[in-house]
């Protein structure tokens, strides 16, 4: 979706920071280092968005403004359809 033309060290970073910032302090007081997995499609969301923006702001990336990349995010995630069998 970013279109990044190279997958940078900031970008990494701003993916692992997001992800820990998913996590509250009392889940982290009770060991916790992820979100919960009923979280996955918010939580991933917010990562792709942030490792969108610093691509674009690093100028490896798609040229999208902040109102655009959360629709542009939207947009491209899978979402699951499943047929009935009857």
């Amino acid at each position: 979706m970013a279109e990044a033309r190279e997958v940078t060290d900031r970008m990494f970073r701003v993916a692992a920071e997001c992800l820990a910032g998913q996590v509250s302090g009392d889940e982290l007081a009770a060991g916790v280092l992820y979100p919960p997995i009923r979280d996955l499609r918010r939580v991933s969301t917010r990562i792709a968005e942030a490792v969108a923006r610093e691509g674009r702001d690093s100028g490896v990336g798609r040229s999208l403004d902040d109102e655009s990349l959360p629709r542009a995010v939207a947009d491209a995630q899978w979402e699951p359809r499943y047929q009935p069998l009857a």
